[in-house]
């Protein structure tokens, strides 16, 4: 029985018990355990954290095969700069960072940074370093390329009149000057082409970053989040771009923190089935999906920590009538595959690296999960990417109309050409359907009004997921999930807290 019947189901029946508690946290990916954590930190226990899944982790469940770990999603997160206090102090209690930089920005531990080479391009049947195809390239494509970087330097550079940075992470401290904002309202194509940007090269690495981060292409892409995505990871002008920390298991490593620190309240197999929010306390039914069996809670406070579009069918006014904010939040269709290896294939051109990209495919290439474990011979696992770009309805149907095998002819026929002998040394491929990876920023979706409406809290239900933000991003879960827990304690009296959002 798929989730949509089980929800249906699970209104009909009577629950068989009553359970109270302070706090009911709905969803245990990112940001449903970043708000445990918080709550972990901060000395307040009188919560659940409910999740559908046996292994909580959302977007950044990882999988294992063997010694072999690997991620089923998101695979890195950028270092984050010091005004990132969420993040700065998730990571350093990990032992992902190890201090401060003359410039007082953290330091990346060594062994968790992406080591060297870290990237490289295929095209014309040889690998290049880098993601920009430099081989090749015309003086015309370079003058392009050094006028975009210097357009990208100019935003880095912005300060609006309250000293707020044109694009940051967390979104919610960029700015909300009217020039910036107005970015929102044309596609990141659009800029490019006010701006006369023409070189094929430039215009596919812009093309290729808003299907990395989005799920969508250029002319689909708000342009305030295609260029978020350059911008935001340099901190001050004249600045490199943030290194990236990245694990085996991917992102897998950071939930798997989370989760230890969190499980004595992390009840997994639950589906929250209905949230009825009332003036003095919030109801909710919830599924135990292992038992069969459906209990009531009675909470204080929710916070909602699913993505949105699963509000309208969980929380009671949503259903009866879901606000323009949900209605109008599109959520793209992702395949992720695992490719098994024996040995690691041949290649012409710059070596294997941890990012490998294909300059003339749909995909995003992929992640060599044995990259970060300093293991450079014998058996690996390439995890690759496939944005499904069209429309969300249409990208699901054409996810969801192919069965294992198509994907996997998908997956063979696209990397075989750059790989001399892949086809040998293959011995499976787990493929992953992801029908709502994440939230799409098309046109319209960033603007100043349209996150608030989403971060809004309903009463006693307070929400906190990457979609409030309205990208996908770990960053983003994280300080909403963070955020959420510092508001509700506010709700509940408590004072002198040293907020991290």
């Amino acid at each position: 029985m798929d989730i949509g019947h089980k929800l249906r189901a699970a209104l009909l029946v009577e629950p068989s018990e009553e359970r109270r508690v302070g706090v009911a946290i709905v969803g245990g990916g990112p940001s449903g355990l970043s708000t445990a954590w918080r709550f972990e930190r901060l000395g307040f226990r009188d919560y659940t954290l409910f999740d559908l899944e046996p292994r909580a982790g959302g977007t950044s469940t990882f999988g294992t095969s063997g010694a072999l770990s690997y991620p089923w999603g998101a695979h890195y997160v950028p270092m984050p700069s010091t005004e990132n206090r969420a993040l700065v102090s998730l990571l350093s209690e990990m032992g992902a960072l190890v201090g401060k930089d003359e410039k007082d920005q953290p330091i990346g531990a060594e062994e968790q940074l992406v080591r060297a080479p870290e990237e490289r391009i295929y095209h014309l049947g040889r690998w290049y370093e880098g993601l920009y195809l430099r081989a090749g390239a015309s003086e015309a494509d370079a003058r392009e390329l050094s006028a975009f970087e210097a357009a990208v330097a100019k935003l880095v550079a912005f300060r609006d009149a309250k000293g707020r940075k044109a694009f940051t992470i967390p979104i919610a401290h960029s700015s909300d000057d009217a020039e910036i904002l107005a970015l929102d309202r044309i596609t990141m194509a659009d800029w490019m082409r006010q701006h006369g940007f023409r070189s094929p090269r430039l215009l596919w690495l812009v093309d290729y970053a808003c299907r990395d981060d989005y799920g969508l292409l250029a002319e689909t892409t708000s342009a305030w989040a295609g260029l978020f995505y350059f911008v935001s990871r340099t901190f001050e002008e004249g600045d490199t771009a943030a290194e990236l920390l990245a694990w085996p298991h991917g992102n897998g490593r950071i939930v798997e923190h989370l989760a230890g620190a969190v499980a004595p309240r992390l009840q997994t197999n639950s589906l929250v089935v209905d949230i009825d929010p009332r003036d003095d306390h919030v109801a909710l039914r919830v599924l135990d999906v292992k038992e069969n069996r459906v209990r009531r809670y009675v909470a204080d406070q929710v916070v909602f920590a699913a993505p949105k579009f699963t509000a309208r069918h969980v929380i009671r006014p949503f259903r009866d009538a879901p606000p323009a904010h949900v209605a109008s939040l599109e959520y793209g269709a992702w395949m992720v595959a695992n490719l098994h290896l024996r040995d690691r294939p041949l290649s012409r051109g710059f070596p294997l690296a941890w990012d490998n990209v294909l300059y003339d495919s749909p995909s995003l290439g992929y992640v060599v999960a044995t990259h970060q474990a300093l293991v450079d011979h014998g058996p690996t696992v390439f995890t690759y990417y496939y944005p499904l770009t069209e429309g969300g309805a249409a990208g699901r149907k054409r996810l969801l109309d192919l069965d294992h095998a198509a994907w996997c002819d998908v997956v063979m026929s696209d990397l075989s050409r750059a790989h001399v002998g892949l086809r040998e040394r293959v011995e499976a491929i787990d493929v992953w359907r992801w029908g709502h990876a994440m939230a799409r920023p098309g046109v319209g979706s960033m603007s100043a009004a349209a996150r608030e409406a989403r971060a809004r809290p309903l009463g006693r239900v307070f929400f906190a997921h990457s979609d409030v933000s309205g990208v996908g991003l770990f960053e983003e879960a994280q300080h909403w999930g963070v955020r959420a827990a510092e508001d509700v304690l506010e709700r509940r009296g408590a004072t002198g807290l040293l907020r991290l959002t």
